[in-house]
């Protein structure tokens, strides 16, 4: 029996019908141009999705800036991603069917986007058109004019992350596990035109400046049967094309994926016997693992920010109670530590430059 899932979906065991609130800090919400949000996933069913908001020059952290900010709203249920693109931050709540879009630095709402499926993660291409992974194999384009659906295409089983390069999208159908494909759409016909054979889970991406996508493969565990296990990897295609030139096989599952300023690759990844890590991979068209354990730790999120140099880092804890946030360094060292602030699950970061 195939049992691979994603944290996201193993919380859902765990906290269905419980939860408890995001932090409700008294202080004054910090607002700015440049900071960094934190994405808290919250309890599934219990609608306490939120946003926290980190001023990295201060260290200063608000929590719950959305119901704050903007009384009598919330979220909504399981934010599972936020992207940053043309002057809007778009948050994606999977349970809740629905986008958020708000005004990033004030974390005033702008927008509701309604959906009939339920979404996974949103690649913004223009100011005019977005892509959103659902859980019924399919890819929603969205006209953000008129804040709806267009139409949807047709991709591989349970698609989860995109990534873009030129005019080719690249949809990461990762199946939990058992998704063995990526699709590529083309941005301008929004059509598939390939589809391209991965290892099992293709799940998480980035792209480089070099041309480069980096694809992070989760592996595929059974519990029942161990000759059916495969361990995760990391991939390399070329972006315009969509050969894949190298891949780095882990020990062990994967998870997300970051690169900073010089293309390094963090990956959340295998540790000592059953424990996880953060590995550090060189980047580049043939990656090498520079440590793989560069931070020994069970991490559910992971965001880089490159002007400064940090890494961040988010530990979910039980999903039910309020989770954690560390930020390092790129060698590893840490710097400061948040848990006031910070909600339920963290589970990603958006950097404001």
């Amino acid at each position: 029996m195939r049992m691979r899932m994603m944290h996201a979906f193993a919380a859902i065991l765990i906290v269905a019908g419980s939860g408890c609130d995001t932090v409700a800090d008294p202080a004054p919400v910090q607002t700015g141009p440049s900071g960094v949000y934190v994405v808290n996933e919250g309890a599934f069913r219990s609608s306490n999705a939120e946003l926290s908001f980190i001023d990295p020059a201060t260290g200063a952290v608000s929590g719950a800036v959305f119901s704050r900010t903007n009384p009598g709203r919330t979220l909504g249920d399981v934010a599972n991603h936020a992207s940053l693109a043309f002057g809007r931050l778009y948050v994606v709540l999977n349970n809740s069917r629905k986008i958020e879009v708000i005004e990033p630095g004030t974390h005033r709402w702008l927008q509701t986007i309604s959906l009939t499926t339920s979404p996974r993660q949103i690649s913004v291409v223009s100011a005019f058109k977005a892509y959103v992974t659902n859980m019924d194999s399919t890819v929603s384009i969205l006209d953000l004019v008129g804040g709806t659906e267009a139409r949807r295409l047709t991709v591989g089983t349970f698609p989860e992350a995109m990534v873009v390069s030129g005019s080719r999208l690249y949809v990461l159908n990762g199946g939990f596990g058992y998704g063995t494909t990526i699709s590529v759409v083309d941005i301008l016909s929004d059509s598939v035109v390939q589809t391209i054979p991965t290892p099992s889970g293709p799940s998480y991406g980035v792209t480089t400046s070099a041309g480069l996508v980096h694809v992070s493969c989760t592996g595929y565990q059974d519990f029942f049967d161990p000759l059916l296990q495969a361990p995760g990897s990391v991939i390399t295609l070329e972006g315009a094309s969509g050969t894949v030139v190298d891949t780095v096989w882990l020990s062990g599952p994967g998870g997300k994926i970051a690169a900073d300023a010089t293309g390094a690759l963090y990956v959340l990844g295998p540790g000592s016997g059953t424990a996880q890590a953060v590995w550090k991979l060189s980047g580049g068209s043939s990656p090498i693992v520079l440590s793989s354990t560069l931070v020994a730790g069970s991490y559910y999120g992971i965001g880089i920010h490159s002007a400064r140099n940090e890494l961040y880092l988010s530990e979910a804890g039980d999903f039910v109670s309020n989770g954690r946030v560390q930020v390092r360094s790129q060698s590893g060292a840490l710097i400061r530590e948040y848990t006031a602030g910070i909600g339920v699950a963290p589970n990603g970061f958006v950097v404001l430059p």
